[in-house]
């Protein structure tokens, strides 16, 4: 009885409509997310155009002012598109990586060159934290970057201790 009322809601028109609404503009974001990498990379080459552009100035300030005051990107948004760019440049296969979340696409970028040819979106990576494998395109951020720092030979961080405090309380009020 519950797969026929489960039928009817399905067959009801409203809901067909948003139904076939919500797939095409799902279809829209996976094209939408297609593009969005390689959209990066080519601001990134023009940033670096303009950057050694500027640099060719006397005015050392001249680069963060423009891009601060002309195309609103922060120093550090600008170096990851650039760094998409440069990567895009030397690597061939970096359009593999152009369907990812931005995110990983500037954690790849950022990598050594021996390290970042070596990789794919399907390439399997173990997270040292859960000692898991899983494919580069399916890891979360923190996973993804727990990978990549040991692929480089990177040692997680040491967790500061708190230091133990004998506190005496020896005052009449709790500010004393």
């Amino acid at each position: 009885m519950k797969k026929a009322k489960l039928a009817d809601v399905l067959a009801d028109p409203e809901i067909q409509r948003h139904t076939e609404r919500i797939l095409a503009l799902r279809e829209e974001e996976r094209q939408t997310r297609a593009k969005l990498g390689s959209i990066i990379a080519a601001i990134g080459a023009e940033l670096i155009a303009v950057k050694e552009a500027l640099d060719k100035t006397s005015d050392k300030t001249a680069w963060l002012r423009w891009l601060k005051d002309h195309v609103h990107y922060s120093a550090m948004t600008a170096q990851r598109y650039m760094q998409v760019a440069r990567f895009s440049e030397k690597n061939n296969s970096a359009v593999v990586f152009f369907e990812l979340d931005p995110t990983v696409l500037y954690r790849i970028a950022a990598l050594p060159d021996e390290i970042a040819a070596t990789l794919t979106p399907d390439t399997l990576l173990t997270d040292p934290k859960t000692g898991k494998q899983v494919a580069l395109k399916d890891m979360s951020s923190r996973e993804l970057d727990r990978a990549l720092d040991a692929l480089e030979g990177k040692k997680a961080p040491e967790k500061p201790k708190q230091p133990s405090v004998n506190v005496a309380l020896t005052g009449k009020t709790r500010e004393e």
